[in-house]
């Protein structure tokens, strides 16, 4: 291998091992929000609702709508109907694959942007590797959700390499510019860009020049800005609670990532002392020893990593795939201390290394269940258990997930499931014990967990107490509260409960609401 790989350009070597290091990943599964996103999304299946990708935030085109709106990718939704036009019923193994080439696409960009900054292919080679293969980069070729992350990485590099002569002419100006329009609606980190670019200037010497590429990349800006406005989607900057605990939790999926979970929540994660010690040592040798462009690359990482904060602050978490583009600018500057007589045999060994970890750390991604019992492991919360129930939710185990999750203070997610799960199961006793249970913990009294709940009273003969839950879960999504208020009523002789409900059902068909009834009636008692 050590005679082979010299003959091989480094582009190449870097391409054949990011293949090998993530090719595992395209045996796996759709995981956590991927059923959501690209299974049940209500707009990806018709070539017709394209126009509409761009006036809706992401999450807006599932069943269940964010109310966070600052999630605007409309990129993302045509991949995602690129996707499933190719493949219908959507296809895992190619989502993956799809996310695989967007990923390469980067590192390779990344790479010869490198070499512009100090030329030399295999100079660049190491710190383009630490890029490629670093082990957390398995959320954005596992994880289709994650894809438009490695899509901001590839079209922003891609902007700043076609606009990186200081003169340029037209094609290069509108070719620079639609790349980096393209890179701002797959995910807003891109912002960054016309900074970075005046950076790479800064670092030539030249601050006057080129001022032509400077003013498309704004005229850009100013035109993302205005349709975000116009579509009236979230824009204010939310901070995390615990900025403490975010800043040693991502130290430690840059230098330690065997430490760490994706699925763990901030509130329940330890403070990783020794990867923050090893953060804030490493970025001050890369500030003192790599000169400006150290400082380029440093100012990256932190100008790509604050637009992040908000999402971090409305989940709790902090997914790999947040560092997916500051790991660029963390390579920017890596490159700059880099020594030229380390670059080859040093560099591929440590490809080799950084390869066989991301590998081994790929393994959690191959599906939900794996995904979210390490992240119970790292971080035990009733949120991770909650996530592990939902990915169990079919075998014999989940039950005792279920009663994780809603322990004080509890995940409301689950608290949806708690009574739910057992009436599925047709164990009345147990979704009355639950549900009690549930909100003694203090899950919210909403429809989804009384309505069931005044079911499975009621069925065990407990007629007070289903009446009341039945009546506060009105208005009821699910359809079982007006069972439970007409056979209570029925029982005490009252037939206008019955046909108010049945009169409100379709075409006002009594038949379906008298048979539930009467089941019900049989079960507790007349």
């Amino acid at each position: 291998m050590s005679d082979l790989i010299p003959r091989l350009p480094a582009w190449v070597v870097l391409g054949l091992f990011v293949s090998l290091a993530f090719a595992r990943q395209l045996g796996g599964e759709f995981v956590w929000d991927d059923p959501l996103l690209v299974l049940e999304n209500t707009h990806t299946g018709d070539w017709r609702n394209l126009p509409s990708f761009f006036t809706l935030s992401l999450w807006e085109t599932t069943p269940v709508v964010d109310p966070n709106r600052h999630f605007y990718r409309p990129l993302m939704l045509v991949e995602l109907w690129l996707d499933r036009a190719l493949i219908d019923p959507p296809a895992a193994w190619l989502h993956r694959l799809h996310n695989l080439g967007w990923h390469l696409a980067a590192a390779l960009l990344l790479h010869r942007l490198l070499q512009r900054l100090r030329p030399g292919a295999w100079l660049a080679f190491p710190a383009a590797a630490v890029y490629a293969l670093h082990p957390l980069q398995n959320e954005v070729v596992a994880f289709t959700a994650a894809r438009n992350d490695s899509m901001a990485a590839a079209l922003m590099v891609g902007a700043m390499l076609v606009l990186f002569p200081l003169r340029v002419g037209p094609a290069r100006l509108a070719g620079g510019a639609a790349l980096f329009a393209c890179a701002l609606l797959s995910k807003e980190v891109a912002i960054a860009t016309p900074v970075l670019l005046v950076g790479l200037d800064w670092l030539r010497g030249e601050k006057t020049q080129g001022w032509r590429r400077h003013a498309a990349l704004g005229g850009v800006v100013v035109a993302w800005i205005g349709l975000r406005l116009a579509l009236a989607l979230d824009t204010e900057l939310q901070v995390p609670e615990s900025l403490w605990t975010w800043s040693t939790h991502s130290a430690a999926i840059l230098t330690a990532p065997w430490t760490t979970s994706p699925t763990a929540y901030l509130d329940a994660v330890s403070p990783h002392w020794l990867p923050l010690a090893l953060a804030v040592l490493g970025t001050a040798a890369l500030a003192r020893r790599g000169g400006p462009q150290a400082w380029l690359g440093l100012a990256w990482a932190l100008a790509t990593l604050l637009p992040c904060l908000p999402a971090v602050a409305a989940t709790g978490q902090m997914p790999y795939r947040y560092l997916t583009v500051p790991l660029a600018g963390l390579a920017v500057a890596l490159h700059a201390v880099w020594p030229a007589q380390l670059s080859r045999r040093v560099g591929v060994g440590l490809a080799v290394a950084l390869g066989a970890l991301a590998m081994s750390e790929g393994s959690q991604w191959q599906d939900s269940s794996s995904l979210w019992l390490r992240g119970w492991a790292m971080g035990p919360s009733p949120r991770s258990a909650c996530g592990v129930f939902k990915t169990l939710e079919d075998q014999p185990e989940a039950a005792g997930w279920l009663a994780r999750a809603v322990a004080s203070p509890p995940a409301q997610y689950c608290c949806y499931s708690a009574t739910r799960f057992f009436l599925d199961q047709g164990a009345p006793h147990e979704t009355v014990a639950m549900g009690r249970l549930a909100l003694a913990q203090g899950c919210e009294g909403s429809p989804e967990l009384l309505a069931p709940l005044a079911i499975a009273e009621a069925a065990t003969g407990d007629w007070g107490p289903a009446e009341q839950h039945a009546r506060q879960a009105l208005p009821d999504p699910t359809g079982l509260a007006p069972v439970v208020l007409s056979a209570a009523a029925l029982r005490r002789g009252d037939s206008s409960e019955l046909e108010r409900w049945a009169a409100r059902g379709p075409g006002g068909d009594a038949a379906p609401l008298e048979a539930q009834v009467e089941w019900l009636l049989d079960k507790g008692g007349r």
